[in-house]
């Protein structure tokens, strides 16, 4: 547990302070009310190692329950872990926080 906290603490001070990027002209980013699900495995070995730090994206978020919504995450680092899935850590834009 102290090595997540340290992780935390060491994105912490990475976190955007400036404006939001602007909003894609014909995508809609809007975040649910509530959003504690856990992202679903995906196959990503292509990525591991690439350096995409800081790099902004828009991304469809599913919830376990199929939900979903388009967000505008700031990658702070990505790593694959056991099988085929991806660990993103980033800030969310919709949201207004870091996420894993």
């Amino acid at each position: 547990m102290p090595d997540t906290i340290k992780a935390w603490e060491g994105l912490a001070h990475r976190a955007p302070t400036a404006k939001a990027p602007p909003v894609v002209p014909g995508r809609e980013f809007a975040a649910p009310p509530t959003d504690i699900d856990e992202p679903e495995p995906m196959d990503a070995a292509e990525l591991d190692g690439l350096d995409l730090e800081g790099l902004t994206l828009g991304i469809l978020y599913r919830k376990a329950s199929g939900e979903e919504s388009q967000r505008r995450v700031t990658l702070h680092r990505m790593k694959v872990s056991k099988g085929p899935a991806l660990f993103i850590a980033c800030f969310c834009h919709e949201r207004q926080a870091n996420r894993t």
